[in-house]
C-alpha cells in the first residue's frame, strides 16, 4: 500500500512519468531530484485543481508530496495538501491537493493513469520478492496454500485395532488437501510424523502404521495436548520427517509455537485417542492456537478402561470425567465435536472426517444441551443454495425424531426413510439428509438423559467469516484485525465477509445475532454495507456477551448459516514492536493491558518458541490498566528471516478470565550490501534455421558480484540445461553460466541471487 500511494500522493505522474520508479525498492537508490523543504511547490486551486503545481516543479522535475491533517490546518508555506474532505490542510492556501486517490479527488483526471503504474510497480516489487526466495516459498509469502487435514493418534495399548480400516477411508475418500500429516505419540514421549502431498501416500499407511504401534503397549494417561500441539506442524513440512519429542515444558512450548507458526488457516485437526490427558496445564496455549489459526478439532475417544483392572476403575473413571470434559471444551470451542465410542463402530464414525474434508461446508446449527430428560427441539433453514445436508450428535440419546417443512418425520428408528439416511452408534448419531430437501424450516427433536452437542452442516457457496477489528483513521481510514480476543463492556466492531451472494442474487443478509452454547439469542445487531460489495460491518455498542456463536440472518429466506464459538472476556491487550531485531542484541517488545471487568489479580505468562534469552517486566499485577516490556535476544550468528514466535497471556487469579496477544517477529541482520549481481551476456550461438525439436541454441552469460556473493543461480521460463562455473577475477566473484535448450524453446531467463537477496537477470 505504501509503494503503490507513491503514485497517489506525491507527483510523480503530474511530472509526466508513465513507468515505477524502479528506484523506490532499491535502499541504495536515489528517487530522484526532491524539492527543498523551503521551496513552495503548489498554488491555489479550485475545485477541478489540475494545474496547481508550480512550473519549476515541472519544468525541474522535482518531487513532492502534500501535506495532510486530520485536525490541523497549519503547514509550510507554499507547500501543497494531500487534499480531500478530511484534509484540514486543504483548506489553507495554497488551497486543493494533489492526491489521486479516486475519481473525486482533487486530480482525479490522472486517478487511473496512477492506479495503472502502481498496479505495474506492485508487480515489479512482488517479482523482485519471486526472483530472490524461488516459487515455492512465494507462494506461501501470498498464502496460496490450501488448508490441510491434520490427524494425530495417541496409542495405547486398546488402540491396535485402528489402523485396518482409518488407511482404507482416508486414502479413498479425501478431496485432495494442501498435505497428508499423520502424527503417533504415546507417553513415552516419541512421536512420529509423516506428511506427504501426494493422495498415494495413504496407500502407504497401513505398512508405516504397524511398524510403529507396536513401540509398547502403554497406559494411559497420555501427553494428548503435546500431540495435538505438535499436530499442527504437520501441515508445511513438504516431505516426510520425524520428530522425537520429550515431554518437558520448554518442549511443549516449542511445539505448540512451531504449531502457531506453520499452520496454515482452518486446519481440520482430528485426535484419535483413549487417554486421559496430565498435560492440562496447556489448556490455553491449545485455545490461543485454535484462535488464532482459525483451526477445527474433533476428538474420537474410545473407553480406555475397558482392559484395567477393578480397584482403579474409581480413580481412574474420575479421570476420564475430567478429560471428557476438557476435550469437550477444546473442541466446542473450535467449531468441532467429541466423539465418544468403543473400537467397533469407530469406523462408522470416523465417517465425519469423510464429510468435513468436503468443499464449501457450511455450518448451519452449532449448539449443546444441558436439559436432561425433556424433548428439545432445534431449528435449521433449508435453502436454496444447500445441499448434502446431515445432523451430527455426540452424546447418548434416547430418540430422535426429523421432520421437514411439509410435517413429514422420520423417527431414529428408521435407518433409511422418506427424509434421511439414519447411522446411530453409542455415543453418537449422523443423519444424512436425502437429495430434493424441502426449502424451508426443518426440525429435529432429542430426548437425552445426558449432555449432548448438535452440529447441523451442509455445502453451500453461500457463506461468511468474519474478525474483530478496530478502527484506524487517516487519509485511507478503515479496520484493523485485533490480535487477541476483544473486551466486554467496549464497543466492538467485526468486519463480515460473505461469500456467494453474486450467485444467489436474491439473498440479503441484514443481520447478525449471537446465540450461547444452549442456542438462547444474546443480542442482535445489523449488518452495514461498506464499499465492497462482499464485505459487511457490524457495530456491536457496549458488548456484554461472555461466549457466543455468530449466526447471519438472510432477510430473503431465514438465519442459515453460523460461524464458530467465540468467548469474549475482559482484558484487552495492545503490543507495539519497538525496532528491527538483530541478532546479539536486545530487542524489546512492549504491551499494554487493559482490564474492563472488576479488579482481580492477573498472572502474566511469556514465552517464545525459538527458546531465546528473554526477561519480562511484568509477571503478576492487580490494575486497571498496565504496561509491560519483553526482552529477548536472538543469539549471535542467527540466520537472517528467522521467525519467532512471542506469546503473551493473561490469566485471572480464578481462572476466569484469559487473553493473549501472539506477535512473529523477524531476526535480520543489518543489511550493508545492496548491490545486485550484475549479468552479462558474453555470447550466444542461435542457429535455429528448421526442425526446432533436432536443434539446440546456446547462451554464454557471466554474473559479477561484489558484495556478499552469489547465493544460487536459477532459470525460469525455460526448459534446458544449466552449467556454472565460479572464479574470482580481481577481487570480483564472477559466475559464468553456459545454458543450453533446444531451438523449440528460445526464450529463457536466468536470475542470480546473492546471499542477502539482492536479485540480477538476464
Amino acid at each position: 500500500h505504501t509503494l503503490q500511494d507513491f503514485y497517489s500522493h506525491s507527483n510523480w505522474i503530474e511530472l509526466g512519468y508513465r513507468i515505477p520508479n524502479t528506484k523506490l525498492i532499491k535502499p541504495d537508490e536515489d528517487v530522484g531530484n526532491i524539492a527543498d523543504k523551503d521551496q513552495e511547490t503548489c498554488k491555489s486551486c479550485s475545485d477541478k485543481c489540475e494545474n496547481n503545481l508550480l512550473e519549476d516543479m515541472l519544468g525541474n522535475r522535482l518531487l513532492t508530496s502534500g501535506y495532510f491533517s486530520l485536525y490541523s490546518s497549519s503547514k509550510p508555506k507554499g507547500k501543497c495538501s494531500h487534499g480531500g474532505f478530511f484534509d484540514r490542510t486543504s483548506y489553507t492556501a495554497p488551497k486543493g491537493g494533489i492526491n489521486k486517490d479516486s475519481t473525486s479527488s482533487p486530480h482525479s483526471h490522472l486517478h487511473q493513469t496512477a492506479v495503472t503504474v502502481a498496479i505495474n510497480a506492485t508487480i515489479e516489487a512482488l517479482e523482485d520478492i519471486r526472483d530472490a526466495v524461488g516459487d515455492q516459498l512465494f507462494l506461501k509469502y501470498c498464502a496460496m496454500v490450501t488448508s490441510c487435514a491434520a490427524r494425530y493418534i495417541s496409542l495405547t495399548g486398546s488402540r491396535k485395532h485402528v489402523p485396518h480400516y482409518l488407511s482404507g477411508f482416508l486414502f479413498f475418500n479425501f478431496r485432495e488437501p494442501s498435505l497428508y500429516p499423520i502424527l503417533h505419540y504415546n507417553e513415552a514421549g516419541f512421536s512420529t510424523m509423516i506428511s506427504d502431498r501426494n493422495p498415494k501416500f495413504f496407500h502407504k499407511f497401513n505398512k508405516y502404521y504397524f511398524q510403529i504401534m507396536f513401540s509398547g503397549a502403554l497406559s494411559s494417561p497420555s501427553l494428548c495436548f503435546i500431540g495435538l500441539a505438535s499436530c499442527n506442524t504437520m501441515c508445511l513440512p513438504p516431505v516426510p520427517r520425524r520428530l522425537k519429542l520429550v515431554g518437558t515444558p520448554k518442549l511443549i512450548y516449542a511445539l505448540f509455537q512451531m504449531a502457531l507458526i506453520n499452520t496454515p488457516e482452518f486446519t481440520d485437526i482430528y485426535v484419535f485417542t483413549d487417554a486421559s490427558t496430565k498435560d492440562t496445564y496447556l489448556q490455553n496455549a491449545i485455545i490461543a492456537l485454535i484462535e488464532n489459526t482459525k483451526s477445527t478439532v474433533t476428538f474420537f475417544i474410545t473407553n480406555p478402561f475397558g482392559r484395567r483392572k477393578r480397584n482403579s476403575q474409581r480413580l481412574r473413571h474420575q479421570r476420564s470425567l475430567t478429560r471428557d470434559e476438557l476435550y469437550q471444551k477444546i473442541a466446542f470451542t473450535s467449531g468441532g465435536q467429541t466423539i465418544f465410542t468403543s473400537k467397533t463402530p469407530l469406523e462408522n464414525a470416523s465417517s465425519i472426517i469423510t464429510d468435513t474434508t468436503s468443499s464449501a461446508l457450511v455450518t448451519l446449527l452449532y449448539t449443546q444441551s444441558n436439559s436432561l430428560n425433556v424433548e428439545n427441539v432445534f431449528s435449521f433453514y433449508v435453502d436454496v443454495s444447500l445441499r448434502n445436508v446431515t445432523v451430527y450428535i455426540s452424546g447418548k440419546i434416547d430418540t430422535v425424531k426429523i421432520s421437514n417443512p411439509k410435517g413429514v418425520t422420520q423417527l431414529s428408528s428408521v435407518a433409511l426413510g422418506a427424509l434421511s439416511k439414519i447411522e446411530q452408534m453409542e455415543s453418537f448419531c449422523r443423519i444424512q439428509l436425502l437429495p430434493n430437501m424441502e426449502l424451508g424450516e426443518w426440525q429435529v427433536r432429542i430426548h437425552s438423559g445426558q449432555k449432548y452437542t448438535v452440529k447441523i452442516t451442509g455445502q453451500s457457496m453461500v457463506d461468511f467469516s468474519y474478525y474483530f477489528a478496530e478502527k484506524f483513521s487517516g487519509p485511507h481510514p478503515g479496520f484493523a484485525e485485533l490480535n487477541g480476543r476483544p473486551a466486554t463492556g467496549r464497543n466492538v466492531s467485526m468486519v463480515f465477509s460473505i461469500t456467494g451472494l453474486t450467485l444467489y442474487k436474491s439473498f440479503s443478509f441484514t443481520d447478525v445475532f449471537f446465540m450461547d452454547a444452549l442456542g438462547r439469542i444474546l443480542q442482535t445487531t445489523s449488518l452495514q454495507t461498506t464499499g465492497t460489495a462482499d464485505t459487511f460491518l457490524a457495530e456491536i455498542h457496549s458488548l456484554k456477551l461472555i461466549e457466543f456463536i455468530c449466526y447471519a440472518f438472510n432477510s430473503s429466506f431465514n438465519p442459515n448459516r453460523s460461524s464458530k464459538i467465540q468467548s469474549l472476556i475482559c482484558l484487552s491487550f495492545k503490543v507495539n514492536e519497538s525496532s528491527a531485531f538483530e541478532p546479539g542484541k536486545e530487542h524489546a517488545v512492549f504491551f499494554n493491558l487493559e482490564n474492563n471487568g472488576p479488579p482481580m489479580t492477573f498472572h502474566i505468562r511469556v514465552w517464545n518458541d525459538q527458546n531465546y534469552t528473554m526477561s519480562s517486566n511484568l509477571s503478576r499485577a492487580a490494575f486497571i490498566c498496565t504496561s509491560g516490556q519483553v526482552k529477548l535476544t536472538a543469539p549471535s550468528g542467527t540466520e537472517s528471516g528467522t521467525i519467532v514466535t512471542l506469546s503473551i497471556e493473561a490469566e485471572s487469579s480464578d481462572q476466569s478470565d484469559f487473553n493473549f496477544a501472539l506477535v512473529q517477529l523477524t531476526v535480520a541482520e543489518k543489511v550493508e550490501d545492496f548491490s545486485a549481481p550484475k549479468c552479462s551476456i558474453i555470447a550466444m550461438n542461435k542457429n535455429c534455421a528448421t526442425h526446432c525439436s533436432i536443434q539446440q541454441w546456446h547462451l554464454t552469460v557471466e554474473f559479477q558480484e561484489t558484495g556478499t556473493g552469489i547465493e544460487r543461480i536459477y532459470v525460469r521460463y525455460g526448459n534446458g540445461t544449466l552449467i556454472t562455473k565460479e572464479a574470482t577475477v580481481m577481487g570480483t566473484s564472477v559466475t559464468q553460466v553456459n545454458y543450453t535448450a533446444s531451438c523449440c524453446t528460445q526464450d529463457v531467463e536466468i536470475i542470480g541471487v546473492d546471499k542477502v537477496g539482492n536479485v540480477g537477470k538476464c
